[in-house]
């Protein structure tokens, strides 16, 4: 089929504005730009903000965009168990909507390290949520996303475990990535991403594991989490 010029484009996909018009993700209102939120949903779902950190914890700081439960649910669970990338427009406009929060990420030698899934949960699914939430967005900015982190083996839910239960959940579970015998983030400021938070255990046994593969700094960013 031959390449549509520029006028094609913009006739095609207004006529297909008029057949499927944009709804916000959390109101259903139609909203004016594809892939957008109404302005009220968009205030009220981001809720830029630092996480507690407990003692000890190898991140400078830990930053969350949105509240989980209340605003993102249904996005979230939509990409990781129903492999909806639809979703993505909706949640790149959000990350886009956080960046006026997020000034220190101007800092682009910061170099972005996704909580890694189990290689056969990633081959089941087809994708790590994280590197699709985060990825291009990120890539826009001038910071460059790596596989930093391997996670060992499988891992139970933190949900209702205790912190003794979580701690041995995670022991061993995640390792640095090595090229030619040196971790690729060693001597590096890492900004370590995740889609959720929840028990923070996860995020600390992977700082841990870059802290000790020699990251300069770590600063931890999530999409939602209810804390």
């Amino acid at each position: 089929m031959p390449k549509l010029n520029e006028m094609s484009r913009d006739i095609l996909g207004s006529f297909w504005d008029f057949l499927f018009p944009s709804r916000c993700p959390m109101c259903g209102r139609y909203v004016a730009e594809r892939s957008g939120w109404c302005p009220s949903c968009l205030q009220k779902a981001l809720t830029v903000r630092k996480l507690a950190l407990p003692p000890g914890s190898p991140f400078e700081e830990i930053w969350a965009l949105s509240f989980y439960k209340e605003y993102l649910q249904k996005l979230i669970k939509d990409l990781k168990y129903r492999r909806k990338m639809s979703t993505l427009p909706y949640i790149k406009s959000l990350l886009q909507g956080s960046e006026q929060e997020l000034v220190w990420l101007a800092d682009s030698d910061f170099l972005a390290v996704p909580v890694p899934l189990f290689a056969d949960k990633e081959k089941a699914r087809g994708f790590n949520q994280t590197e699709k939430i985060f990825g291009e967005w990120l890539q826009e900015k001038g910071i460059s996303t790596v596989r930093g982190l391997i996670r060992n083996r499988e891992t139970m839910a933190m949900y209702g475990l205790s912190p003794a239960e979580r701690e041995e959940n995670l022991r061993g579970a995640f390792s640095a990535v090595e090229e030619a015998g040196v971790p690729l983030v060693q001597g590096r400021k890492i900004l370590l991403l995740d889609d959720i938070f929840t028990t923070g255990s996860t995020m600390e046994a992977c700082g841990r594991v870059l802290k000790e593969a020699g990251a300069e700094r770590i600063v931890g960013l999530v999409l939602a989490s209810d804390h």
